[in-house]
């Protein structure tokens, strides 16, 4: 378990935009993320549903506490 809580931010893989979504980490590195919900980006209007993402996948393509999805 960690101590301290870390929230990742989403943000969208194409525009770069933040989906004003954050994940706080549970410390669990097989906790699914956010299963079966759809994000939309206002910007570019990708969608992003998170099926297979586990709290380990989201730390590996993390960088800075953001994560482009």
């Amino acid at each position: 378990m960690r101590t301290e809580n870390i929230c990742i931010d989403m943000h969208c893989k194409k525009c770069r935009k933040s989906f004003r979504v954050s994940y706080e980490l549970t410390g669990m590195d097989a906790a699914p993320v956010l299963p079966n919900i759809t994000l939309k980006c206002g910007t570019c209007k990708r969608t992003a549903t998170f099926k297979k993402y586990t709290e380990a996948k989201l730390i590996e393509i993390s960088k800075d506490n953001k994560a482009l999805v």
